[in-house]
């Protein structure tokens, strides 16, 4: 609801919900599990036992993925005649329920598949065998509010200077009598708070050329994953102990310039940047490291240039060439952080004219490393730059139709773009690729 109360006040109110619910049923490969027989010591842990009808029965399971966020956005604004002010505040409240339970699909009971107490040490944090059938039974939510105000000053036309301030209030809660991979009871919750100051100063020297300078300081919360990336293992159990014991919100104070300039057939827009960045939360390429584990790296400095010019030598076809130099290092280790390339670059065109459509665009990725580095001794794994191709052509067929084809890694490159250590270096590291070249037919009606 907007509202415009006069003498240069008005309001705008919203408020929204939105939700997603997948529950799933669904086979699986393996065997049914329909009961335990033994003694539950260390010397005579519980069995698996498998019923003479199971055989032929099929395992599956019910997974469920389950949330609804409910929010309201509220803000006032006052327009005079050297500017304009905004205040306001958001809230938003999420909640999210997930399951994952085996079973028999022929019979509609339980599988016991999962891990479960044995008597055993080693498995003395999992559930009971009564819930061997849980791979994870899970609730979590978040509450979190913002309160914000700028002013946006125009001293005089063609500038305009904006300085605001932002506090942000964020709990996050899990909730889960079998967590996710440890499959170990969790009950707690993390709350967060920042101000947030930002400002912006825009100046149009001529219609077509304008200069920009922006600060602000930023908050990432950690992700729900931060709290269940550890399997059952004692030893991934610490590691992630000790990983939760350094997390904090990701923040970042940020720096930037530009100039955008449009001339009749040409534009041009460069800009540097530069962000300083504390609590840098990242994946685990320690070996052995736990499976999507992530940890605090600490503190990281970026900065860099990049730019982007375009020319459009014909009525509809449009050439463009961008780059960008990145410098991404550990304050702690002075050395670049992991999956950050130092230059990407791109270069291509498009056509549209009369309902043709064709574009082409490559795209370059410079060297980057996979994994951190620890401060001492050799780096592993420092990945070759790499480049990939797509195509598009389309053709509009009368006013309603149109056909086309998009092939994606034209010269089907095959680069390594990731990799993953295993347990040790060396040992079962895992090695991604560019996918090959694929095409896709694309056919639209309008009606």
């Amino acid at each position: 609801m907007q509202s415009n109360l006069g003498g240069g006040f008005s309001m705008d109110n919203r408020a929204y919900m939105y939700g997603y619910t997948n529950n799933t049923l669904s086979g699986n490969t393996g065997s049914v599990v329909t009961g335990f027989s033994g003694a539950s010591t260390a010397t005579s842990p519980y069995k698996a036992v498998t019923a003479p009808s199971a055989a032929t029965d099929i395992l599956g399971y019910d997974k469920l993925n389950k949330y609804r966020v409910l929010g309201y956005i509220g803000q006032i604004n006052y327009d005079f005649s050297m500017g304009k002010i905004r205040v306001g505040g958001w809230f938003e409240h999420a909640a999210t329920d997930r399951h994952l339970l085996d079973l028999d699909r022929t019979t509609g009971l339980p599988s016991y598949n999962e891990k479960f107490a044995d008597g055993t040490a080693a498995k003395a944090s999992l559930p009971p065998i009564s819930i061997a059938n849980v791979g994870y039974l899970q609730h979590s939510d978040w509450n979190q509010y913002q309160l914000f105000g700028e002013f946006e000053f125009r001293p005089f036309e063609g500038l305009a200077i904006t300085p605001g301030v932002k506090y942000v209030h964020f709990n996050r809660s899990i909730n889960a009598s079998v967590n996710q991979k440890s499959r170990t009871p969790i009950d707690t919750s993390a709350t967060w708070t920042k101000v947030l100051p930002f400002a912006t100063v825009n100046w149009m020297v001529r219609s077509n050329w304008s200069f920009y300078g922006q600060y602000a300081q930023g908050m990432y919360v950690p992700d729900l994953s931060s709290f269940y990336t550890a399997s059952d293992t004692a030893t991934n159990q610490a590691i992630q102990q000790q990983n939760l014991a350094a997390l904090k919100p990701q923040t970042s104070t940020n720096y930037q310039v530009g100039t955008v300039w449009h001339g009749e057939k040409v534009s041009v827009d460069v800009d540097g940047y530069i962000i300083d960045v504390n609590n840098k939360i990242a994946s685990d390429t320690s070996a052995g490291a736990p499976t999507n584990a992530l940890v605090n790296i600490g503190q990281v400095r970026y900065k860099g240039v990049e730019g982007q010019v375009s020319v459009m030598p014909v009525r509809g076809l449009t050439l463009f060439a961008n780059g960008s130099y990145n410098y991404a290092h550990s304050v702690t280790t002075g050395a670049q952080v992991a999956k950050a390339p130092f230059s990407t670059a791109a270069a291509g065109f498009f056509y549209n004219h009369n309902g043709l459509r064709v574009s082409f665009t490559q795209k370059y990725t410079g060297p980057q490393y996979a994994s951190e580095y620890s401060g001492t001794g050799p780096r592993n794994y420092r990945i070759k730059p790499y480049s990939v191709g797509d195509f598009a052509i389309s053709q509009e067929i009368g006013s309603r139709f149109r056909i086309g084809v998009n092939v994606s890694n034209v010269f089907n490159n095959r680069a390594i773009t990731a990799i993953s250590n295993g347990k040790s270096y060396g040992v079962d590291d895992q090695f991604n690729f560019l996918p090959p070249r694929s095409f896709l037919l694309d056919v639209r009606v309008k009606y």
